[in-house]
């Protein structure tokens, strides 16, 4: 065989080997790339699925920051004070914006406040402890015909809108000008009262506790309790405002405001209401009001400002004066309870308006009304026997 023969039957059998090789070699190929394409695409997937769950969590975090924020705010609200529930009542609704704290423990304050999230004060609370400190604004805060004793039997009493003031007994500070200890606590708040008066109490107790009182802290009233509404004049008998039970003739279809504090509260008030043009028992008839304290004289003070009874107070004598007609009244007894003064006050205010069935008080019945209020509260106060006006 020449060598041209041996050349072209070389090149024909490596074409036969490429032919019998390529199917072989392709189909290889197709796998290798549909595995390339798989792995791409478990890769596309997985960089959306993290790219989703970012965004997710991104999204997830954005809607929980402020949850979060409004219960770091809440846990921390007076100490923890307003942490169950308190604080929500107090908001009504709004968001908090935040809160803060502070404790004086030689100079005996305690502060704290809480704000919305558009910067309104919801609530804030100041407590005294130095004697002097504590008469002054006592004598003040009692410088309102409006100021009623708190409901549920709370040590205090209610400063008109403003909020209400509570006062304890401290005696973990021992003495002060020979008086036991005593904390007092100024609430501000424009809530509702039944919420102010909740939060205030678990304030009053966490301040008497940051303090060293080592008293029993005031009860927390329970909601329904916090709110009482009136109640008939009858019923009032055989409770501190039993006084009330005897105008029931006076006053048909009046009610009665009981709102009477404990044995060291420092006010006691019984208010006789009628209705409004609204129907709501919002008329105030009349009151009578044990105010307990150093402070007394002063707020005997204030009660006498325009009537001819003012040489009678300086003296500590009782007077009971008609202003403006009959059934408008206001009248002054007086005790010692200890070692410190308690007046009695009534206040009777005749309506524009009389009812067809309903008169005004004389001067003798708001004379006895005075009487029997000042007796009940003297006995149940451990006073001496009040001194009461003549007739």
């Amino acid at each position: 065989m020449s060598e041209g023969s041996g050349r072209e039957a070389s090149a024909g059998t490596a074409r036969e080997h490429r032919v019998r090789q390529e199917p072989d070699t392709r189909s290889a190929w197709l796998v290798r790339h549909e595995e390339h394409r798989r792995k791409v695409r478990r890769r596309t997937r997985f960089a959306w699925l993290v790219v989703s769950v970012a965004l997710a969590l991104t999204v997830a975090g954005c809607l929980l920051k402020p949850v979060v924020q409004d219960a770091l705010i809440v846990s921390r609200a007076c100490d923890g004070a307003l942490a169950q529930g308190a604080l929500e009542e107090l908001l009504a609704g709004s968001r908090p914006g935040g809160q803060s704290s502070t404790t004086e423990q030689r100079a005996g304050s305690y502060r704290c406040g809480v704000i919305d999230d558009e910067d309104r004060l919801v609530f804030s609370v100041h407590t005294y402890t130095e004697r002097d400190a504590i008469d002054r604004r006592m004598a003040a805060y009692t410088d309102d015909r409006s100021a009623e004793a708190l409901p549920a039997g709370l040590p205090g009493y209610v400063i008109g809108d403003s909020g209400h003031a509570l006062l304890l007994r401290c005696p973990g500070r021992g003495k002060d000008a020979g008086r036991t200890g005593r904390l007092l606590v100024r609430v501000h708040s424009s809530a509702a009262l039944p919420a102010q008066v909740r939060a205030g109490a678990a304030v009053a107790g966490k301040a008497a506790e940051k303090l060293g009182c080592g008293a029993k802290p005031p009860a927390v009233p329970a909601r329904s309790a916090a709110g009482a509404g009136p109640v008939p004049l009858a019923k009032t008998r055989g409770t501190a405002c039993a006084a009330l039970a005897d105008l029931a003739h006076l006053f048909p279809g009046a009610r009665a405001e009981v709102r009477a504090g404990a044995r060291h509260s420092p006010l006691t008030s019984c208010t006789v209401l009628g209705p409004g043009t609204d129907g709501e028992y919002d008329h105030r008839l009349l009151q009578l009001r044990g105010w307990y304290g150093d402070w007394a004289p002063l707020r005997q003070a204030t009660a006498a400002k325009g009537t001819w009874e003012t040489r009678a107070h300086k003296d500590g004598r009782p007077w009971l004066v008609e202003r403006e007609g009959p059934g408008t009244g206001i009248g002054w007894a007086t005790s010692r309870c200890g070692s410190e003064d308690a007046g009695f006050e009534l206040r009777a205010d005749a309506e524009a308006e009389p009812s067809g069935k309903r008169r005004a008080p004389s001067r003798e019945e708001m004379r006895r009304v005075l009487k029997a209020f000042a007796e009940d509260q003297s006995e149940r106060h451990g006073c001496r026997a009040p001194r009461t006006p003549e007739r």
